[in-house]
């Protein structure tokens, strides 16, 4: 069986169709159901060998790409996995060496897979409500060589319904696991939640965490009052170390721009950090074949751009860089007298990051202004292209009707122009040749109408026939 095996541009869709054939699946959705059986069975090594053969020096996590494009739910469970650039920027930002890591909503993994990297020898939880994701998020585990404790379970009501251990690429069932507390919790919950959702997982990470905390959230301003009120109290507690905001387009299946909310239990004072980083973002280009209607779509790649951090962006922001303030970058430390009542229903806080400077704000505008006007002008582009291939199409689909017309006039023969008038006056074509059986005459029967019917008779004798 011959793969595909080419690491530059692989995209989604024949990824998707390399996995079924690796796996001789009826369809990718039958792919969790395979990890399962071969846990169940034994045959868990030859699926991670199968794979690892496959996947070659490819280091794109195409379990989690997979998952995402063909069976994340995005309307129930809100389920939006951390872009690759935003778990590297959340590992970075870890400052001490831990020895537990608590991932909470941990999808197929991608926070963890990128703490790991930096921290090997860490003891790994992750908590994850989808039963649907966990053979997947057991499958990026192993291949990565991660030795962690996954619970199958809801976060918000506690409830557990099972538990695995993974060890050295082997999988075994625990019969109970108890959350404690860790050096480091993460997290990237669904957003948007009702009956205070966002502010439960918040308080979820901030009770289980020694030393930092991490979380995404949707970008202020908040309109949840319960969640206001838990935030002004992270103030007052002196918990909240800093607001980093992301740019927009960060995420493969959502627009929702968000935040990161860093927890420090152990601040060395009382300022608060706010970064700036709705401008300061590269741009990345994923791979997709269509997958529905007719050649002129199955047959293309699609080449959809999304923003990302490159390594410099990461190591910026992870390390709080006092770089001269630019559109592109801004910190700011505020004290806490400094820190505003309505911070969190602040959406751009431009005061707080640039001061009240009617330049800034100027420049800002004009940035944007500027954005904008490269946006329209690679639209009225885009729509060219559309144009112009249309027309290409158009006079392509002409000259097939062109070539047909020339190939009809050709096959026009007299016997046809003959056969098509008898049709035009009779309204049926001729009859095929027939021997009569009184002289033997064997040409066609002429035809004749009489009336409402259709007489059929012999020119040699004259013979009507019935």
């Amino acid at each position: 069986m011959k793969i595909s095996n080419e690491t530059i541009k692989r995209e989604l869709y024949s990824v998707t169709q390399d996995i079924i054939k690796l796996f001789n699946l009826e369809s990718i959705h039958d792919l969790g159901e395979y990890i399962k059986n071969s846990i169940d069975n034994g045959n868990f090594e030859k699926l991670l060998q199968l794979y690892v053969e496959w996947l070659g020096d490819d280091t794109t996590d195409w379990i989690q790409a997979v998952y995402q494009y063909n069976q994340a739910d995005r309307d129930k469970l809100k389920q939006d996995y951390t872009p690759q650039s935003l778990s590297k920027l959340l590992a970075k930002m870890i400052k001490c060496e831990p020895e537990t890591v608590y991932d909470v909503c941990s999808g197929s993994g991608s926070l963890t897979l990128q703490i790991h990297k930096q921290y090997p020898n860490a003891q790994y939880i992750l908590h994850e409500l989808d039963d649907n994701v966990i053979p997947y998020l057991l499958l990026n585990l192993a291949l990565n060589n991660v030795n962690a404790t996954v619970i199958n379970g809801d976060v918000l009501s506690g409830d557990t319904f099972k538990v695995y251990y993974v060890h050295n690429k082997h999988i075994e069932q625990l019969d109970h696991y108890e959350l404690t507390k860790y050096d480091v919790v993460v997290s990237n919950p669904p957003f948007n939640l009702k009956n205070n959702g966002n502010k439960k997982f918040l308080k979820h990470v901030v009770d289980h965490s020694i030393n930092q905390g991490m979380i995404i959230l949707y970008k202020p301003p908040i309109k949840d009052k319960e969640e206001i009120k838990y935030m002004q109290h992270l103030l007052d507690k002196n918990l909240l170390y800093r607001i980093i905001y992301n740019p927009d387009r960060l995420f493969t299946s959502t627009t929702t721009i968000t935040s990161i909310l860093e927890i420090r239990h152990n601040k060395q004072n009382t300022s608060l950090y706010l970064q700036d980083c709705t401008y300061y973002k590269s741009e990345e280009i994923r791979h997709q074949n269509g997958q529905f209607g007719g050649n002129s779509h199955t047959g293309r790649t699609y080449h959809k751009k999304f923003n990302c951090y490159d390594d410099e962006h990461i190591e910026r922001i992870a390390n709080i860089w006092r770089g001269p303030r630019t559109i592109e970058w801004s910190t700011n430390q505020i004290k806490a007298e400094e820190i505003p009542s309505n911070l969190m229903n602040i959406s751009n806080p431009i005061g707080l990051l640039y001061g009240d400077s009617d330049e800034i704000q100027k420049a800002l505008d004009e940035k944007q202004k500027a954005l904008d006007e490269k946006q329209k002008a690679l639209d009225e582009k885009q729509k060219k292209e559309y144009q112009e291939a249309v027309m290409k199409m158009a006079r392509a689909l002409l000259s097939v009707d062109l070539a047909k017309e020339e190939m009809r006039k050709k096959l026009i023969t007299p016997e046809r122009k003959k056969a098509k008038w008898i049709i035009k006056c009779h309204g049926f074509p001729p009859e095929p040749t027939t021997v009569c059986s009184e002289c033997g005459f064997d040409r066609d029967f002429n035809v004749r109408a009489r009336g409402f019917g259709k007489i059929k008779y012999c020119p040699g004798c004259g013979r009507r026939i019935i």
